[in-house]
């Protein structure tokens, strides 16, 4: 047998030497002394004395091991850490990403510059020819990539990489494929040099213009001068321009987009007022959206008989209505401020209608002029739950219905619409019906939740229900009923009452005003 005692080498020099010789020896000093509080007596003294060198000679060469070992170790560590860089580095070699075709690589970062970021920095295609040299060509070699222009200031992270040198390499990128630009300056009121230089660079390119949006001061306008006419591509336009401020300020006309044959989408100041009329080629106009005052809307109206969607808000006061009505054939969807411009309009042809609701209003109107084809119904404020019933009552082709009512109008509301197969049943189309509560009804209720929930198994029972919202509340007195609705499939959900949230998801985006209805 091997002996135990078998000589080893240092780790470091591969010099042999006796393990025992630097083994932990057990001490000479009685372990009576080591143990307790016992006072050595003179002879014990220079015995321990001479075991303390000894031990701190025999530290000396374990520190001395421990440093050979502990050397050889961060030699031997840092060899694996080089290691696994190389494998790493030959397995990316293998990653599938440099075995995708180019066409499926341009996809990518065409669907990376199509996301959209409130903590925006450089755009994608920006990024991704930084990252290798066959990224480059690769987004070098697509134009389309570049078509999308970034210089919202308002909300890039870091503006100071928007040059004009940058911008002119942009657009060269793009070659002559049609431009979607996001311009707005970072001070409404104020358009800085470094902007209209950069705005000056993009009107040199304006017949290549198929979308824009330009947010700022009406010093601008100086600097569109030069586009009137020559956009030929322009297909979709927002623009919110702040006339320096000033409340007081008579109403300016900016007719520098009048000819624009190819427009079809304008949404006009719909943060800001109505102050800048902005001329357009209206009879081109499909989609519609402006602040502006009554008579400014209606001379647009009378022009805009093409129009499928439109979204109007009114500013300063409102007139009486013309005797004339302005006839909207083809229009499908209309969100107003102001539901008294309804006075004003003939479409026979609405499906959704979305409004602020007026006692006695709606109804009267609807009495005169039925639209025959209304599906989609959201009035927000507290509405009439006379005026809403009766308006069910005139149409009932209504299939989708969001209505804000006072708390203490509920009862009257689902008393109204519970089905009891009697001739006098409302609005017996309805399928998504969404009721809101002016303000939050959680601690205190002001109906009774038994005769909601009624109504609500009515309508379920009758096969036309597939989902609704209701006001929530602290305690619901008719939990079982709720949880029988739930159980037996139907969409149910809780309202909380913050801010009409419920009915504003109910409205088409670009229908709908920034500081919601």
């Amino acid at each position: 047998m091997a002996s135990s005692t078998r000589p080893q080498a240092c780790p470091r020099c591969l010099t042999p030497f006796d393990a025992l010789l630097d083994a932990t020896k057990p001490s000479r000093v009685p372990r009576d002394i080591l143990d307790t509080n016992r006072p050595p007596t003179d002879l014990e003294i220079p015995r321990i004395q001479s075991t303390m060198v000894d031990k701190r000679a025999q530290k000396m060469r374990l520190v001395a091991r421990i440093e050979a070992v502990q050397l050889l170790l961060n030699e031997l560590t840092a060899d694996c850490e080089s290691l696994c860089e190389e494998i790493e580095a030959h397995k990316a070699t293998l990653s599938p990403i440099r075995r995708m075709p180019p066409e499926l690589l341009s996809l990518i970062f065409a669907c990376a510059s199509q996301s959209t970021l409130y903590d925006r920095r450089d755009p994608a295609p920006w990024t991704a020819s930084q990252v290798s040299r066959r990224w480059r060509a690769v987004a070098l070699s697509q134009p389309s990539l570049w078509t999308s222009i970034d210089l919202d200031f308002g909300w890039i992270k870091d503006g100071q990489t928007r040059t004009t040198y940058r911008l002119e390499a942009h657009l060269k990128r793009s070659g002559n494929l049609p431009l979607d630009i996001d311009f707005g300056c970072r001070v409404q009121f104020h358009s800085s040099e470094r902007e209209l230089a950069l705005l000056n660079v993009l009107t040199r390119h304006s017949a290549r213009w198929e979308k824009i949006r330009i947010n700022g001061s009406l010093s601008l306008s100086s600097a569109l001068a030069c586009i009137r006419g020559n956009l030929p591509l322009l297909r979709k336009l927002q623009v919110l321009f702040h006339p320096y401020g000033l409340a007081d300020q008579p109403s300016v006309n900016l007719d520098v987009f009048g000819l624009a044959p190819n427009l079809r989408e304008a949404y006009v100041n719909l943060e800001g007022n109505g102050q800048v009329a902005i001329v357009l080629p209206f009879s081109g106009l499909t989609r519609y959206a402006a602040h502006n005052t009554w008579n400014g809307h209606l001379r647009a109206l009378r022009s805009a008989h093409n129009l499928v969607d439109c979204a109007l808000q009114i500013d300063g006061p409102i007139s009486i209505p013309p005797t004339t009505l302005v006839t909207l054939p083809h229009l499908l969807r209309l969100s107003l401020r102001d539901s008294n411009l309804l006075d004003c309009l003939d479409a026979p042809q609405l499906e959704e209608l979305y409004c602020s609701s007026k006692s006695n209003h709606l109804s009267s109107l609807f009495h005169l002029r039925q639209p025959p084809q209304l599906k989609r119904l959201v009035l927000f404020l507290p509405a009439s739950v006379t005026d809403l019933c009766s308006v069910l009552r005139s149409v009932p082709t209504i299939t989708d219905l969001g209505v804000s009512v006072s708390e203490k109008s509920v009862d009257a509301l689902s008393n109204s619409l519970t089905l009891r197969n009697e001739p006098t049943d409302i609005a017996l189309a309805l399928r998504w019906i969404i009721i809101s509560t002016a303000s939050p009804a959680i601690f205190v209720r002001h109906y009774d939740d038994h005769i909601l929930a009624n109504m609500v198994a009515s309508r379920w029972r009758s096969g036309q229900l597939r989902s609704i919202t209701v006001p929530e509340t602290w305690m619901r007195s008719a939990h079982t009923q709720w949880e029988i609705l739930k159980q037996d499939g139907l969409a149910l959900t809780f309202d909380l009452g913050d801010g009409d949230l419920s009915l504003i998801d109910m409205i088409p985006r670009h229908l709908r005003f920034n500081d919601s209805n």
